[in-house]
């Protein structure tokens, strides 16, 4: 929304016909102008951006002219992604993209980015609030030059400002460029031979040649629990957006439950809804498994089953599921470890905390059973594959431990070793820093292990 003269300039929105967004979202590019004395409301335009929706700040800035406006637009169903500055002709809609993109992380309905203009100095602001939990946000300003500019532009502009310059202005720059350059090279030697010696320290270790994937592909008809709760519908489209929290728990309790036959609606009101009266929580039950039935229509492979008087998922091998694969593998590893299931654990794994976006403290019983689960079979893999001096595997391996313990002393011990071993000191003096920061910050006091002590400990430890 901004404000013009005597009237109000609304644009885009998301929403949809019922107001209710838990069965579904539509991103809106329409404009409206809005009398504020009369009240008379009028659509100037409308665009179809079928192939990206975005959702808009809350702020809108005036150009200085009247004949636009500026806002920030963004895909607020990609986590990771970035943020843009566009500029709309009031009267026609045309738009143009400004300036350069911002990245901005968007795993929280609460983040959000405004546009604020200081009407004194001109300057125009934009402001991001990145939500990571509960209790943790960032916040990040950004100045803009006003008026804003295209990257066409700023770069004409800047083209025409040097081709003004003289041979004798250039000679500071060649300077410059002369120093840029032979300091590089001083650097890129010294990589050079840092980098043969790491080579050298890790030749003829095979076990290092077995990649360990870090982050899980999207696929077509699949859920994804570890980390970020994730979902894409028969067309790989991401529809996680679809699963409001309620409708998330509610498929969550289910699915974890199906391997027990399923659970009663009893079961439910107790473990969702325990402070609702039973007749409330049963027409809450009754709505959300409606809405469940919905977004499950769009995947293949996956039903929502009602057999015995318990509700149960019923899952085929053509929709996937990293918890039911997580399972299968973690039961194979109980018998047999090999270097596939490894492989096939720590993919699944590395993607983040079990039911990270899940804060219901019922499912705090799954969570510390996968926990122990990955914190007593982790340690017997890395001391395998440290034995064999397989450490950048080690290290890949490692770090899965910090999902079920931020603190935890084994990966810290053996991701620290196994860089010394590899011969980067400077990783693993990156990875002490992260580490004191990140205990700083949980445990409320300093560590105080010295950098040199650290080593030690971290030598006797995987001895």
């Amino acid at each position: 929304v901004a404000e013009l003269n005597d009237q109000l300039i609304v644009f885009g929105g998301v929403g949809n016909e019922t107001g209710d967004q838990s069965i579904g979202k539509k991103y809106y590019s329409d404009c409206y102008k809005l009398n504020i004395k009369t009240l008379e409301v009028k659509k100037l335009w409308e665009i179809d951006r079928a192939d990206e929706n975005l959702v808009s700040s809350r702020n809108m800035i005036i150009s200085e002219d009247s004949t636009s406006f500026y806002t920030l637009g963004y895909p607020e169903y990609i986590p990771q992604t970035h943020i843009k500055l566009y500029q709309y002709n009031i009267k026609t809609g045309a738009f143009v993209v400004l300036g350069d993109s911002i990245p901005i992380t968007s795993e929280r309905i609460r983040t959000n980015a405004n546009l604020y203009l200081n009407t004194q100095s001109k300057e125009i602001y934009c402001v991001i609030q990145e939500i990571s939990g509960v209790n943790d946000s960032k916040i990040s300003v950004y100045s803009i030059t006003n008026p804003p500019v295209s990257i066409e532009e700023l770069f004409v502009t800047s083209l025409n400002r040097n081709n003004n310059k003289s041979l004798i202005d250039w000679i500071p720059y060649l300077i410059l460029m002369i120093l840029a350059f032979g300091f590089f090279l001083l650097w890129f030697l010294r990589k050079r031979k840092r980098q043969s010696l790491e080579n050298r320290t890790i030749k003829g270790n095979t076990q290092n040649q077995i990649a360990v994937k870090q982050k899980v592909q999207p696929q077509k008809n699949s859920f994804y629990i570890f980390g970020i709760f994730t979902v894409f519908d028969r067309q790989g489209k991401d529809i996680t957006h679809l699963f409001s929290p309620q409708v998330k728990q509610l498929f969550l309790l289910i699915l974890l439950k199906s391997n027990n036959d399923g659970v009663t609606s009893e079961h439910i009101y107790n473990s969702i809804w325990p402070d609702k009266p039973i007749k409330n929580a049963k027409n809450i039950k009754g709505v959300t498994i409606n809405k469940l039935r919905k977004v499950l229509a769009d995947i293949d492979g996956i039903e929502l089953l009602y057999e015995n008087q318990k509700f149960k998922i019923q899952n085929s091998t053509s929709a996937y599921c990293d918890y039911l694969e997580y399972k299968l593998v973690y039961n194979e590893i109980s018998n047999e470890i090999n270097d596939l299931n490894i492989e096939r654990i720590v993919e699944i794994t590395s993607r983040g905390q079990f039911l990270k976006s899940v804060n219901n403290d019922y499912f705090d019983t799954f969570k510390k059973e996968v926990s122990d689960q990955i914190l007593g079979i982790v340690p017997l893999i890395l001391n395998q594959n440290f034995t064999q001096k397989a450490y950048l595997k080690t290290i890949s391996i490692a770090t899965v431990l910090y999902f079920s313990d931020e603190l935890n002393e084994c990966a810290f011990h053996y991701i620290m070793i196994s860089y010394i071993r590899l011969g980067n000191k400077t990783a693993a003096k990156k990875h002490y820093v992260d580490y004191i920061i990140r205990y700083k910050k949980i445990q409320g006091e300093d560590y105080n292990v010295p950098y040199r002590e650290a080593i030690a400990n971290a030598e006797k430890f995987t001895s």
